[in-house]
């Protein structure tokens, strides 16, 4: 499938708008806050609002438990009433412990990350278990500004419609959209596919004439087919 991504990103700007979809990660990452907080922003933004992830990360901030030292060595009660407004907070503690016992003892540089070239970062800040690809590659692509496509739910939809794939992986997916869009434009563009996917790549009754992802679609096709 030969799309130019230019026009295709054009067609997207004309009908979707820019979605908040990371607003706590971005927050985190305006306000200047150091690598360990930015990541534990994605993983407490995971799965919740973001209300309730921005004050799950305050309260973090608030109480002193804003490092990885601080994190091991403050009692867990402690730690997961902070978490508690997040939502899966006794999951979440687990994986925050895990990440920091991964910087304290396991060497992990976070920053040092950001001078990685991608797939070794990748693979480096996904070695630490309960931190996936799509939360690795949200910080990866927040705060060190690499070109990565994380897939969400709603570009994972449009991508199986568009490919007319019932199976595919994460992967698969994020290189999909990686060879249509310029790496300049990775981000833009993923917010921009998962407002498509919220108002017209619906989960029922998808907007299939209204979508500017139409031409493009096997989904679409074989829709506009059947209403012949």
């Amino acid at each position: 499938m030969r799309v130019n991504g230019e026009e295709l990103l054009r067609r997207l700007r004309a009908a979707t708008r820019l979605v908040d979809e990371d607003y706590v990660v971005r927050w985190a990452v305006k306000k200047g806050l150091p690598s360990f907080l930015a990541l534990v922003s994605v993983i407490l933004s995971q799965n919740t609002s973001d209300k309730n992830a921005l004050r799950s990360l305050r309260l973090l901030i608030d109480r002193g438990l804003d490092t990885p030292q601080s994190i091991l060595g403050s009692p867990e009660d402690r730690v997961l009433e902070a978490l508690r407004p997040s939502g899966m907070y006794r999951q979440r503690l687990v994986t925050l412990k895990r990440l920091s016992k991964a910087i304290v003892d396991g060497g992990l540089d976070l920053d040092g990350l950001c001078r990685k070239p991608t797939p070794e970062a990748l693979e480096e800040l996904t070695q630490v278990k309960g931190i996936g690809v799509k939360t690795a590659e949200v910080f990866l692509s927040a705060y060190c500004s690499h070109p990565t496509f994380p897939i969400d739910r709603h570009i994972m939809r449009i991508t199986r419609r568009v490919t007319g794939r019932d199976r595919m992986s994460y992967r698969e997916a994020s290189d999909f959209w990686k060879k249509i869009f310029p790496p300049q434009h990775y981000r833009e563009a993923h917010l921009r596919l998962i407002d498509v996917g919220r108002q017209y790549c619906r989960p029922r009754n998808p907007r299939c004439g209204e979508c500017p992802l139409n031409t493009m679609c096997t989904h679409a096709s074989k829709n506009k087919e059947g209403a012949q």
